[in-house]
């Protein structure tokens, strides 16, 4: 004994002693070894570590003159590494230079005198249940064991934490160990139930947020990192299409940054939150990872300190694409309604003259001698085809913008696209355009309107000119035992993210060269009424539209 230290003396006789208080009914099956034995005194340490690893609270010893001797347990409880609390005075490794007087003190001073106790102490706003007892070798008292318990979650629903020092609560040294192990017991498992309903609650916030679609999260917003991410939901990830974990290891406004560039402003205000103020709303465009545009929706609440200091920011946001589509689609009929109602007077109006030019250029055919000029005789048959045209196509807009049906006659698509290239010839020549149509050699019979389907591929073609086209290759065929055709061009083309709305009305990539988005939409209609389809598909340089017609089964010559 007396070639060890004081320091460890004391500590190895705790682990005897310890032991006993923890187990005091315990079979001992062999007599303990005594202190001199080194391999005794290494299982004993050994064991003492052991044990103390796995409780939930500090030990300490402590000799006659109350200086820390050892520690071990959860000391970061504490806030302090435990190997600095060794030679420490006990009145600052758990205080703030206790006096004398202090309970803690003389809990310590009584356990000197072979009384053991117990008491609350409070320590940096936390609370802690503390028990002391005497340490006695041969009968000798030598120092202090003491344990202290984080009782906090307990005791916060019927106390506040603030410095108070009670008195501690003597135990009669008889039944004094039989008691404190009785306790020791009670607030480990209070512990163990606590932090078993804290993982139960956290499990079913984590279970409710990943089954709802919105997205939730909670800035921080106090000096140290405004603006940072310190919680998402997974719905982060199916709305914005990012990982959560990424995002939480970005830097400050990190959810942010997809923002549509357009809506940025309206966003940067929306992160402005005041204590006092509305909880703000607002409705802006996010770009996913695969370039795909998303409407979201996103409420932020302020969470504000004991000062009305807003420290944290929580916010839900949910994806609101569908609805917006639907808004958009609900407008654009009424603007499809309203424009019907005037083309259709406009047509109206257009028939009156249309019809006066008819009747003179018959009239002038007619006056003609037959040894006029040819020259002047092919301008009035060209100007009567021309007026002719124009009647069919104003009544075929009165009857698109009434929604009557077209009569439908068998016609032949590769006359369809020669008319199609003969009227776009001059506008493509003035744009040093060439168009190329590449016509089968067979027929391919389709049935409806020759020439609401010539004003299709008129439309295309056009489109394809003013988009900077040199090239326009118009091929058509039978495919699958359908009629297709396309019209391929090498112009600017059109962004892929973009390509699926095409066809929409009021949608157009030229409003700054006065597109109006109606070309295409009309073309889509015609088509559909036709039992048809059309695709658009982008290509790096150029776009080819493809549309396919139903084809009509001759029947074979008995």
């Amino acid at each position: 004994m007396r070639s060890l230290s004081t320091r460890k003396r004391t500590a190895i006789v705790a682990e005897q002693q310890f032991s006993q208080t923890l187990a005091p009914n315990a079979a001992v099956s062999q007599p303990a070894a005594p202190v001199g034995n080194s391999a005794a005194t290494q299982r004993g340490e050994l064991a003492w570590q052991l044990m103390l690893r796995r409780l939930p609270a500090l030990v300490w010893t402590t000799d006659r003159e109350l200086t820390v001797a050892s520690a071990g347990g959860s000391g970061g409880d504490f806030g302090r590494d435990l190997q600095t609390l060794v030679g420490s005075p006990i009145s600052v490794c758990l205080g703030e230079d206790l006096t004398s007087d202090s309970p803690l003190i003389v809990a310590h001073a009584k356990a000197l005198l072979g009384q053991a106790s117990s008491l609350d102490h409070i320590f940096r706003r936390k609370a802690y249940r503390l028990y002391l007892e005497p340490l006695s070798v041969d009968g000798d008292i030598v120092g202090c064991v003491g344990m202290a318990i984080d009782i906090t979650p307990r005791k916060s629903h019927d106390f506040v934490v603030h410095n108070t020092w009670p008195t501690p609560q003597d135990v009669d040294d008889a039944s004094g160990r039989g008691q404190i192990h009785q306790r020791l017991s009670s607030e480990v498992e209070d512990r163990r139930l606590a932090e078993q309903a804290l993982r139960e609650s956290h499990d079913r916030l984590v279970q409710l947020a990943a089954s709802i679609d919105s997205a939730f999260w909670i800035e921080d917003r106090t000096t140290s990192a405004p603006g940072r991410v310190i919680y998402l939901s997974p719905g982060y990830e199916s709305i914005w299409g990012f990982r959560v974990e990424d995002a939480l290891r970005a830097e400050q406004h990190a959810i942010w940054k997809s923002v549509h560039e357009d809506d940025r402003h309206r966003v940067q205000a929306f992160l402005h939150v005041d204590h006092d103020g509305p909880s703000p709303t607002a409705d802006f465009r996010i770009r996913r990872p695969d370039g795909a545009i998303r409407w979201v929706r996103a409420r932020a609440f302020p969470v504000c300190d004991a000062t009305g200091k807003v420290e944290r920011v929580a916010g839900i946001a949910e994806d609101i694409t569908v609805r917006k589509e639907d808004e958009d689609r609900e407008r654009r009929s009424e603007r499809l309604a309203t424009l019907g109602n005037f083309v259709a007077g406009i047509a109206h109006e257009i028939n009156n003259p249309l019809g006066a030019a008819l009747a003179a250029t018959q009239a002038g055919l007619r006056s003609l001698p037959s040894d006029s000029p040819g020259l002047l005789r092919t301008c009035l048959d060209n100007s009567l085809s021309s007026i002719r045209r124009c009647t069919q196509i104003v009544r075929s807009l009165l009857r698109f913008c009434r929604d009557e049906p077209a009569s439908h006659n068998e016609f032949d698509l590769r006359d369809v696209l020669a008319a199609a290239e003969t009227i776009t010839r001059s506008y493509a020549s003035e744009r040093n355009c060439q168009i190329d149509v590449q016509l089968a050699d067979h027929p391919l019979p389709a049935r409806g309107s020759a020439l609401e389907v010539e004003l299709v591929f008129v439309n295309l073609l056009r489109n394809a000119i003013e988009a900077g086209a040199k090239r326009v290759i118009v091929r058509c065929g039978l495919c699958e035992g359908q009629i297709e055709a396309c019209v391929t061009d090498d112009g600017c083309g059109i962004p892929r993210e973009q390509a699926w709305r095409l066809g929409e009305p009021f949608f157009t990539t030229r409003h700054k060269a006065g597109g109006t988005g109606l070309g295409l939409s009309v073309v889509h209609s015609i088509v559909h009424e036709h039992h048809g389809r059309i695709d658009f598909i982008p290509q790096d340089r150029g776009t080819v539209v493809r549309v396919v017609l139903p084809q009509i089964l001759q029947e074979e010559p008995l």
